[in-house]
């Protein structure tokens, strides 16, 4: 059967540490938010009227990709994700 956590919240309420111990018990794989070793970051915090968009834009690919590499296994924690999989929906 198929595991999929996906965990949300606003900036600072623990997202990643929970998502840590749910993946440690739970499933295979965590996959982080995708701030770490982004390019465009202090770009970003330099001039965010100019990369904001860009900045957007790479969230967007970047989480495409983990959303596709999840999705080939069984079972899966993510913090946050753009993909919203129910069984009511």
């Amino acid at each position: 059967m198929e595991s999929i956590i996906c965990i949300d919240g606003v900036v600072g309420a623990g997202k990643t540490t929970l998502g840590e111990i749910v993946a440690k018990e739970f499933a295979p794989e965590f996959f982080r938010k995708p701030a770490d070793d982004n390019p465009l970051l202090d770009k970003f915090y330099y001039d965010q009227k100019r990369y904001s968009f860009p900045l957007q834009v790479y969230f967007l690919n970047k989480r495409f990709r983990m959303l596709k590499e999840a999705l080939q296994l069984s079972g899966y924690v993510m913090d946050r994700s753009n993909l919203r999989r129910c069984d009511f929906c």
